[in-house]
């Protein structure tokens, strides 16, 4: 007596987490929203201690000129960021979401690095 023969469904291959491209949108996703929340703190700060009027858009000035600041030093971790991406970008058999939107995200505070200190010599 012979046993039927039961269907065997095709594996699909399912592909792993890419764990560098996850801590590369980190850095990144740090790198931007870093200089955001030194502006905010900055200007809270300033209404708190009692700004009214002129005072408020002084501080707010001021609070821009120091999250522009904060831009130069996080850009390297932003540039970190993106060579993490681009290393992910290339791993095999993992996701690639994460690696590409760390890649999209990560060039502009990666480039603000260069960028600032031109736009302060051409403006001083």
């Amino acid at each position: 007596m012979t046993e039927p023969v039961a269907a065997t469904v095709p594996v699909v291959p399912t592909l792993g987490r890419n764990r560098v491209g996850i801590a590369a949108l980190i850095l990144v996703l740090v790198a931007i929203a870093l200089p955001i929340i030194v502006f905010i703190v900055f200007l809270i700060a300033s209404l708190g201690a009692g700004a009214r009027g002129d005072d408020v858009g002084w501080a707010g000035l001021g609070g821009f000129f120091i999250a522009v600041a904060s831009i130069t030093f996080v850009s390297p971790i932003a540039i970190v960021g993106v060579v993490l991406g681009i290393v992910a970008l290339f791993r095999h058999g993992q996701r690639k979401p994460q690696a590409i939107l760390a890649i999209v995200f990560g060039i502009a505070p990666a480039l603000a690095v260069f960028g600032i200190p031109a736009a302060i010599d051409t403006l001083f």
